[in-house]
């Protein structure tokens, strides 16, 4: 990692981790400065020497591969680099994976009455490729988009895949709900509805 000078960034914490064919990284620029208390007994901020409040730089990846920031959950393309700027206290989180998620498929049934199961399958859409392991955010949300917490979670895939269920409550509302599936990857999303009767 390099600053636009050319040198080294002061003061960044680095964490990496690999699993298979995925690559992550966390970048940490620690706090320009410090508090500390006073004669009369109040705390003041003092800026440290040498220390930045933001510095642009260029990290030079291990290798080529479908970047992700995982915060924003956007995709940063097929490279070798990332140019960004760390700024104190606010962490950046990438990931490599070695496709561009395509997106997800859905499919779910049963949940049409108070009481009734609700099944689900997700998939990642990665093209011709052999999926990687991902997780899966799943939210449920009831009429008037109120989130189910008991029914939603997070899913870990087998092959890109993976299946859940839930069993709605004998008095949960009638009327349109809804599941939505987020890769915590990319951020791709899909999402289905159905009726309560």
């Amino acid at each position: 990692m390099t600053t636009a000078g050319g040198g080294f960034p002061t003061a960044v914490e680095r964490a990496s981790w690999r699993g298979g064919r995925i690559e992550a990284l966390a970048l940490l620029k620690e706090p320009a400065g410090r508090f500390s208390q006073s004669a009369d007994l109040t705390n003041r901020y003092e800026p440290i020497p040498g220390m930045k409040v933001s510095e642009p730089v260029r990290i030079r990846l291990p290798q080529e591969g479908h970047w992700y920031d995982l915060r924003s959950h956007k995709y940063l393309g097929l490279r070798r680099d990332i140019r960004t700027t760390l700024k104190e206290a606010d962490p950046k989180l990438y990931a490599m994976l070695p496709y561009k998620v395509q997106g997800l498929s859905l499919a779910l049934k049963g949940g049409r009455a108070p009481g009734g199961a609700v099944e689900y399958r997700a998939k990642v859409r990665a093209g011709s490729a052999r999926p990687v392991r991902h997780v899966l955010k799943v939210e449920v949300f009831a009429p008037g988009s109120k989130k189910q917490a008991l029914y939603s979670g997070n899913l870990d895939t087998t092959g890109g895949a993976a299946k859940g269920s839930f069993r709605l409550a004998l008095n949960d509302s009638k009327g349109t709900w809804r599941l939505r599936v987020t890769d915590v990857f990319s951020g791709e999303k899909a999402e289905k509805t159905w009726t309560v009767r």
